[in-house]
């Protein structure tokens, strides 16, 4: 039996191959385009949004990639919790609590904020819960994909780990933006990208696409409880 692939205790040293000729530049060219794609109208934004997706997927069978190369380690997923267990709750549910609680005592209107760009509103009756759910669910497995088990992960075949965890987390946090109170904007894109970092460190350590995307929802689902619960 193949012996399972294991989470490391830090940051993983960068992979001893090189990197396939043109990734760097494709790289580059993606980051660029998921970049701009938040100032462009819904319609080039959303086709812009599944580009990287798209590519990721091509790529993965053109280069002939594993699919735990890539993040996805089923059988890894129990040592992943047990070694980054602090990580996870403190990015799911203390951030989450302690923000909501902060923000309902001094800035409401950050939490009208937030919720405004919500997929659907709080307060709703249980009959939409599963959509509500589903849209967290998909929504969090798609940008996990794309910005840890796609973008952290290439980034840091030529930069720092940690580096490239904050180039991606602000791209992510940038990409979470919504039109209002530049302080309140700002309060918001940057508690975004406090989640993102965090996400990073977590799927930096695990390499472990199943764990980082748990945490990614289990945080949506708290925020949205405490949010609620908090009204």
């Amino acid at each position: 039996m193949p012996a399972i692939e294991q989470p490391k205790a830090g940051f993983p040293e960068p992979p001893k191959r090189s990197a396939p000729r043109g990734v760097l530049t494709e790289l580059i060219i993606l980051l660029v385009l998921t970049f701009s794609a938040q100032f462009l109208p819904q319609g080039p934004r959303m086709i812009l949004t599944f580009a990287p997706l798209v590519y990721f997927v091509v790529e993965h069978v053109l280069r002939r990639r594993t699919w735990t190369e890539a993040g996805f380690n089923f059988r890894a997923i129990p040592h992943a919790f047990a070694a980054n267990w602090f990580l996870i709750l403190l990015v799911s549910v203390l951030i989450q609590f302690v923000v909501t609680w902060a923000a309902r005592l001094w800035l409401p209107a950050f939490i009208d904020h937030v919720v405004a760009r919500l997929p659907l509103a709080v307060g709703q009756t249980v009959d939409i819960l599963p959509v509500i759910v589903g849209s967290i669910v998909v929504g969090a497995f798609f940008e996990e994909v794309i910005f840890r088990a796609l973008f952290q992960e290439r980034l840091s075949w030529f930069l720092p780990a940690p580096v490239a965890i904050g180039v991606v987390s602000v791209i992510f946090g940038i990409g979470h933006w919504a039109s209002g109170d530049p302080v309140i904007v700002g309060i918001d894109v940057l508690l975004v990208i406090l989640d993102s970092i965090l996400y990073g460190v977590i799927f930096a350590r695990s390499k472990n696409l199943y764990v980082v995307w748990f945490t990614h929802c289990l945080a949506n689902l708290t925020a949205f409880w405490f949010v609620g619960l908090l009204s």
